[in-house]
């Protein structure tokens, strides 16, 4: 188990994760994942770089999303939690899965639901002492 001086409270790492899932909805709405838009400048000699620079931004997102559920994988011992957020990050961001529609928003709501739910029942390093503690009184 690792220390927990650097653990993140239940309450914030739900608002992080809620908030990278909320960037992903938002970015789209500016060509992020839009590989119609990549080919159409390409095709029309326009400058690739904003496109880049948003499609990067959204793939941070899930990076992060990542982070969080390898976090959270780590105080569980289930590693099993990082398949969600990588899983919804390739519906999303690669060409023709990012059709499908809805499969990205029902991983990152699973994801955030069970990291969340597994994160925020893991054993903490004090709870453990006061369970070895109560013991010993008992």
């Amino acid at each position: 188990m690792n220390s927990d001086s650097n653990r993140l409270s239940t309450s914030a790492y739900l608002g992080i994760f809620a908030g990278l899932i909320i960037g992903t909805y938002i970015l789209p709405y500016f060509g992020s994942n839009s590989w119609v838009a990549y080919v159409a400048s390409k095709q029309l000699g326009l400058s690739l770089v904003p496109f880049y620079i948003k499609y990067t931004a959204h793939l941070l997102l899930y990076v992060g999303m990542t982070f969080l559920a390898f976090r959270a994988s780590q105080a569980t011992d289930k590693k099993w939690l990082l398949v969600f957020p990588i899983v919804a990050g390739l519906f999303d961001l690669a060409p023709n899965l990012n059709m499908i529609p809805l499969v990205p928003t029902a991983l990152n709501f699973v994801g955030l639901f069970l990291c969340h739910k597994e994160y925020g029942q893991a054993p903490t390093q004090q709870s453990v002492n006061d369970q070895e503690s109560s013991r010993k009184v008992a």
